[in-house]
């Protein structure tokens, strides 16, 4: 089993993700708690059972998950830059086999830091 937090940001809104398949790119059991109402909403339209390949092999935009939030009918997302999509299929790349647990991030630099 993979677990994952996800700390988006000045929101606030945490994301757990547990994934448990045992390596199996076939198939993964996807358990998502978050405190935000729109990414818990994808999820649980979503489902807690995917295929790994058709998430994770997908081009960008077309796995299950951000179909489901560029449907006009949905909420989500409420901005372009919330990580929890990325985090929810680097949870499913690294249970399933198809990517390497490595920790990501993106972080800002402050000026300061730049000039040596």
């Amino acid at each position: 089993m993979k677990k994952l937090i996800i700390e988006p940001g000045a929101c606030r809104f945490t994301t757990v993700v547990e994934v448990d398949g045992e390596g199996n790119k076939r198939k993964v059991n996807v358990k998502v708690d978050s405190l935000c109402p729109e990414v818990q909403a994808m999820a649980d339209a979503v489902g807690s059972e995917v295929n790994p390949i058709k998430v994770c092999l997908a081009k960008p935009g077309t796995d299950p998950y951000s179909r489901w939030a560029q449907d006009p009918e949905n909420k989500f997302p409420p901005h372009a830059s919330c990580p929890c999509i990325v985090g929810i299929i680097k949870a499913i790349e690294a249970e399933s086999g198809l990517g390497l647990p490595r920790p990501s991030s993106i972080c800002f630099v402050d000026e300061e830091d730049n000039n040596g």
